[in-house]
């Protein structure tokens, strides 16, 4: 906050000073420093996320033998992780969160957030993790940035509407 608080605004009209604001309340949506701090507390949970991965106290997804498992996407608006469907491992997530929490000052809306189960996942252990982790299980995810989120077996049937498009888009 001494970084946003230090900082003044001032209002210029034909190169006249009108009046000079000093931050109150934090940083707002569209200010020019927001992404950079949102980088670096984000840098934090990963860092979280990472040393207890190396804990065993979670694991990511593996996409294909050999490759690296993946507990966590952070985009500037959304985080997706990956944990397998335990109820340790859901509370090992929900401690991340509410430490992350504690530190940064940032809120997990569990109202708009959800849960995303394998369809080889029992509805037991479905019901232990979204009460341990008090997320609410979703059963037709739908699409992030345009693109599915879950894409089966039938590439063709999940991405035909891509090359439908591009072929509209060069023909135009």
């Amino acid at each position: 906050m001494t970084c946003v608080r230090s900082v003044s605004y001032r209002f210029l009209h034909n190169s006249d000073i009108f009046w000079e604001v000093m931050p109150k309340r934090g940083i707002r949506q569209g200010d020019h420093i927001s992404p950079y701090l949102y980088i670096l507390s984000v840098e934090g949970l990963s860092a979280i996320i990472g040393r207890n991965e190396e804990a065993w106290l979670i694991h990511g997804y593996t996409i294909a033998r050999g490759a690296p498992p993946i507990s966590h996407l952070l985009f500037f608006d959304d985080c997706y992780f990956f944990f397998r469907a335990l109820e340790t491992e859901a509370c090992s997530m929900k401690r991340i969160l509410q430490r992350y929490e504690m530190v940064s000052g940032q809120v997990v809306n569990n109202n708009k957030s959800a849960i995303i189960f394998s369809t080889n996942t029992g509805r037991a252990d479905r019901e232990k993790v979204c009460a341990s982790i008090g997320v609410l299980e979703i059963d037709k995810p739908g699409k992030y940035l345009g693109l599915p989120i879950f894409v089966g077996r039938n590439k063709i049937k999940m991405f035909g509407f891509l090359v439908d498009r591009v072929g509209q888009k060069v023909q135009g």
